[in-house]
């Protein structure tokens, strides 16, 4: 969804230059619309939203591994776009923006069931594998 409606978007303010400074652009309002329906469904199951990006959605409910793929079933079938879920996380850990030019706080590290460390937006040691 993001990189169809980012390149859209630019399509066609390349095009239409006057388009460019008129508010939230196009993509932005969809892609903000179809998270605020994907949260609503989640909150709905009882999923507590823990942190939203224009692509990630992630969410948190006590027990609730088995009822990820009906969730994401259901955002899908609402919203009409392919969704996968990436990852299930033992915890994940999102920093607080450190610089006001910063857009989104969109550094975090995560460690799956499976033991493996993702890192985004962050520099560090080639670790790969945290056993916790």
């Amino acid at each position: 969804m993001k990189w169809l409606l980012v390149c859209c978007f630019g399509y066609t303010v390349t095009r239409t230059p006057d388009l460019e400074n008129r508010g939230p652009r196009s993509h932005q309002c969809v892609a903000r619309e179809t998270l605020l329906v994907a949260k609503e469904i989640a909150e709905n199951d009882g999923f507590q939203l823990i942190h939203a990006l224009v692509d990630s959605l992630y969410v948190w409910k006590e027990g609730a591994k088995g009822r990820l793929e009906r969730l994401a079933t259901e955002i899908e079938t609402r919203t009409r776009l392919p969704l996968a879920i990436e990852s299930v996380y033992r915890y994940v850990v999102f920093l607080p923006r450190a610089y006001a030019d910063v857009p989104v706080p969109n550094r975090f590290f995560a460690v799956g069931e499976d033991g493996e460390l993702k890192v985004r937006g962050l520099e560090c040691a080639a670790m790969t594998r945290l056993h916790c």
